[in-house]
């Protein structure tokens, strides 16, 4: 027999709510202990006294506020020798109340049956029951149909529903904290079973098309007619198409092919079918991809040209890019390199997986071809001339300059030579040694470039420059140095002191690392302190690394230190102390010659005192 009841007995509540029990005590209770020695607990934790209420002798409350627990216990205990004995516990539930049933959707199983199904909202954590209601007519009451479910759907059985049958729904939803009822919805058009597409495939040899094969589902009868709407859309677009298809009667597969499509392109398929009642759903979609045929762009071809002692050799660096293609024609497997000498019958060709080749070529004049090729094919020929050792080079763009536009870096120049055209901008970071590290690109018939967003790096030093393309030759470059965005130094430049005088010291520092430096230093301040005086400053330009402090105090212990700046900010370098002098080198030279001179009187005095006193 149990030594206590406690109630409510395995409640459920609303979550947050506050909550209130009872343990009362039976009569078998344990001699000289009443409700003043009962203690309670939700689950091991002990709850606080000032929350007890003792009712009489064999009942006590006790108040428990804000339960978020999800499932936890209630339990009373009664001290007994210093132990704590059970006496009763009861478990406790904690949800929300139910959202309004909606979003209902039924599909139909020819003479099987119709499922409908509904979206409950939020998970309310409590036993939570739904009665799903059917009329076949709004307003005729014995028509009803019920079902009760746990799941969120449920099924009308044949004759109730038939092929073309309307009917309105209402779901009610129902646990320990309140009862909603949805609207009452119509349907017209329940959802049939739905077709499966069973490949979406190219045909080999056929350019830009796919084949479409589907079947109707096991439980549609093969003595229905469908019209069906493929739909169909490239995946990397958001919007879709559609065409109208035929599956006769008695056939169970059917096939249907999309043509005039992109090349090496996927596609997701999806079906929907009419048996001139209402459509089924939409099948799965699935996806299939068009033939690759070859490149249709030639890549973009760059080089470096190593400076060399040798009047005789060089070495050049070889880059390319491929031109991205929208849609893509197909997958590139690697890249034909051809190099002709203009001069010889040298002629090298090579093939590559890699965007970049090293030649090794001498004082001769060459041009060098990259193809790039697919499965299909190969791309147009790219070519490039390097120049004998010695030629000509045209001469340069007359100025170049780059800033900042929209968080964009923009870069502009001008030209007096007419018949230039065109351009190559090349740029990389300052801390960039590999030639692979360089990035190019062509520009035609402007002489302006806004790079997109993302190809420069903020706080980072970039050489840029521009080179003319007057024909089929490189003129010389235009270059300069630039910043997207810069911000404070990371450091602040050391310091260290020299030539201390009596009067003046010489304070020098370090260039901040070029990694550190987040832009381009403008100027160099020098503060310093005389020990319980003002701080003074003196501002240099970012040319010089060191300043002359004149005017000290003689025997004076002074602090200083050097500021960076930047457009965008500045950083203080490390504190360093020194004490100037109490006398100069000249106080010193002035005071030794003193000291000197007065020896020599009292020498030469001593000397004629002494021959006087002979004589």
């Amino acid at each position: 027999m149990e030594q206590a009841q406690i109630s409510p007995w395995s409640p459920e509540v609303e979550r947050g709510s506050t909550l209130s029990f009872l343990c009362v005590l039976g009569n078998n209770r344990t001699l000289d202990r009443n409700a003043s020695h009962i203690i309670w607990k939700l689950e091991q934790n002990l709850i606080a006294q000032e929350n007890y209420n003792v009712i009489n002798e064999t009942v006590s409350n006790v108040t428990i506020y804000n339960f978020t627990h999800e499932r936890a216990h209630v339990r009373c205990f009664i001290n007994v020798s210093g132990h704590e004995q059970l006496l009763n516990q009861t478990q406790v539930r904690s949800g929300f109340r139910p959202d309004k049933p909606g979003n209902f959707s039924c599909i139909f199983y020819y003479d099987k049956n119709t499922t409908c199904s509904w979206f409950s909202g939020k998970e309310t954590h409590l036993t939570t029951h739904y009665t799903f209601i059917a009329k076949r007519t709004l307003h005729a009451a014995d028509e009803l149909h019920f079902c009760r479910s746990d799941n969120g759907s449920c099924s009308l059985f044949y004759p109730y529903v038939t092929m073309g049958t309307i009917i309105w729904c209402q779901v009610k939803a129902k646990n320990a904290l309140a009862e909603v009822t949805s609207e009452w919805v119509y349907l017209d058009q329940m959802e049939t079973v739905k077709p499966e597409i069973i490949e979406v495939k190219a045909i080999p040899g056929v350019k830009q098309m796919l084949r479409i094969t589907w079947k109707r589902s096991e439980l549609s009868p093969n003595s229905v007619k469908f019209n069906c709407r493929l739909r169909y859309r490239n995946t990397r677009l958001n919007y879709s198409e559609e065409v109208n298809v035929l599956m006769e009667r008695g056939k169970k597969k059917a096939s249907f092919n999309l043509t005039a499509l992109h090349d090496f392109t996927e596609y997701a398929v999806v079906i929907q079918c009419s048996d001139s009642f209402f459509f089924t759903g939409w099948s799965e979609e699935k996806i299939g991809r068009t033939e690759e045929q070859a490149p249709s762009r030639e890549v973009n071809l760059w080089r470096v040209i190593e400076s060399s002692q040798s009047s005789e050799n060089r070495t050049v660096h070889l880059l390319w890019k491929v031109v991205e293609e929208l849609p893509s024609s197909g997958i590139i497997l690697g890249y034909k390199i051809q190099c002709v000498s203009e001069s010889s019958t040298y002629k090298k060709t090579v093939s590559s997986t890699n965007k970049m080749d090293i030649l090794s070529l001498t004082g001769e004049a060459y041009v060098v071809s990259v193809v790039a090729y697919s499965s299909a094919g190969e791309s147009p020929e790219a070519t490039l001339r390097i120049p004998s050792i010695g030629e000509e080079t045209p001469k340069p763009v007359d100025t170049v300059k780059a800033f900042t536009s929209n968080e964009q870096l923009v870069v502009e120049w001008e030209t007096s030579a007419l018949e230039v055209q065109r351009y190559v901008l090349e740029w990389y970071k300052e801390q960039e040694t590999e030639p692979a590290g360089r990035s190019w690109q062509y520009i035609a018939n402007a002489t302006n470039w806004t790079a997109p967003k993302g190809v420069f790096e903020p706080f980072e030093c970039y050489n840029i420059s521009v080179y003319p393309l007057p024909k089929d030759k490189i003129g010389a470059p235009k270059s300069l140095q630039a910043y997207i965005q810069e911000r404070s130094p990371s450091v602040g430049p050391g310091a260290k002191m020299e030539n201390l005088g009596k009067n003046e010291v010489m304070i020098k520092w370090e260039e901040i690392p070029k990694a550190q430096r987040n832009g381009f230093i403008v100027n160099y301040t020098v503060f310093y302190k005389p020990e319980g005086g003002k701080e003074l400053s003196e501002t240099v330009n970012a040319d010089f690394l060191q300043y002359q402090l004149k005017l000290l105090k003689a025997n004076t212990q002074y602090t200083a230190h050097v500021m960076a700046s930047n457009k965008a900010g500045r950083a203080n370098g490390s504190t360093i102390t020194f004490n100037t002098l109490k006398l100069s080198k000249e106080d010193l030279i002035l005071m030794n010659t003193t000291i000197g001179l007065c020896m020599l009187f009292i020498f030469v005095l001593g000397t004629v005192w002494s021959l006087k006193k002979h004589a």
